[in-house]
């Protein structure tokens, strides 16, 4: 059969017109649905990606406030909740002297509890309400984001962040045998799980908007290497940081090669490093620990490039910061096995109770 006779068949059979229709609705839609989606997808998908990075920066505060060691200052492990080294016996240590609020500091370690409630609460609701904006751009979501966000925000407030320490029945104060924020250690656990999840996407974004506010925005790669550093895994950190170049990698580059046993090139990096700036070491320590307490050439080159002053003040201040958290972690520790104890002793209490009454019946 000819291409005449074919075409004479389907023009007979009305399938002709049908497959012109067909073809005429593709591309219409193509042209006039498609093409204008796509042009709109690659203007307002980068505003998306730069809100959502936006968000898991606030939702980090939320792990940041766990590591309080008063009400003005927190640990300087930042680095660390974000690379995602963070365990369940982390957060349930941490929490031990956290309480909601000051209803809560009824017992003998009072002065120990540091209230954390509504900074919690302020952090859930910084979220909440970003989501709801971010809604409205819900087609340039995906699924997978769609479902992270909500499952994040659920968890935000599965818990009360106010509560009331104290109960009257019949006359009688009651109150908590343990007033911390243990009790949240599984569910905060599950939280940063899910903080890790929208991390990991954020830093991997391409089309994110520097125009919005390039202030806030680091260089994702380098927030990736530095992740990287954190976990441990150094030769990832160095294979993108050599990708990366420039002046801003060179603190992570001199850490990266110590770690690696390259000290020759980490001592020429931590020199073209301190030359580039003027801050003092003190404002520098966090990238200098643990090398400058451990490393005499370290502390040279850092006494020849700054001074002995500088050295010294920095040296005591990384001394006064590691002993502030390991006495902290031991004092929560404490705590721990004091609420533990309380905890049996109650429970060998209503059972001698539960005995004496089932002798008197």
């Amino acid at each position: 059969m000819g291409l005449m006779e074919w075409l004479h068949y389907f023009n007979n059979n009305l399938l002709l017109p049908i497959l012109l229709s067909l073809i005429s609705a593709i591309i219409f839609w193509v042209a006039f649905n498609y093409f204008p989606r796509q042009k709109r997808h690659r203007k307002i998908r980068p505003k998306v990606e730069f809100d959502l990075f936006q968000m898991q920066t606030e939702l980090a505060v939320y792990f940041y406030e766990l590591f309080r060691v008063s009400p003005w200052r927190g640990v300087e492990n930042q680095h660390e909740i974000n690379a995602g080294r963070l365990t369940k016996e982390d957060i349930e240590v941490w929490l031990q002297d956290k309480c909601l609020n000051e209803a809560y500091k009824f017992d003998v370690n009072r002065d120990k509890l540091i209230s954390i409630g509504s900074n919690l609460e302020k952090v859930a609701i910084r979220y909440s309400n970003s989501l709801s904006k971010l809604i409205n751009f819900i087609e340039y979501l995906t699924t997978e984001e769609i479902l992270l966000l909500q499952k994040i925000e659920y968890k935000l407030f599965t818990y009360d962040y106010h509560g009331i320490a104290e109960i009257n029945i019949g006359g009688r104060k009651l109150y908590p045998i343990n007033p911390n924020l243990s009790y949240m250690t599984e569910h905060i656990y599950d939280l940063y799980q899910l903080f890790l999840k929208l991390r990991l996407k954020v830093i991997e974004y391409k089309q994110i908007d520097r125009s919005i506010n390039r202030h806030i925005l680091p260089n994702l790669k380098l927030t990736k290497a530095t992740d990287y550093y954190y976990c441990g895994e150094y030769s990832k950190c160095l294979r993108i940081i050599k990708k990366v170049k420039n002046a801003e990698c060179n603190w992570l580059l001199f850490q990266c090669l110590m770690k690696l046993g390259k000290n020759k090139e980490g001592y020429n990096t931590l020199r073209e490093a301190l030359a580039s700036t003027h801050l003092e070491l003190v404002s520098l320590r966090t990238s200098l620990n643990p090398f400058i307490l451990e490393d005499e050439q370290v502390q040279r080159i850092c006494r020849e490039m700054r001074s002995e002053s500088e050295l010294k003040y920095c040296l005591k201040t990384i001394h006064e910061e590691n002993g502030l958290r390991t006495n902290h972690e031991k004092q929560n520790l404490m705590l721990r096995n004091y609420y533990k104890d309380e905890l049996n002793g109650s429970i060998a209490k209503s059972k001698e109770e539960y005995e004496r009454m089932k002798e008197n019946l």
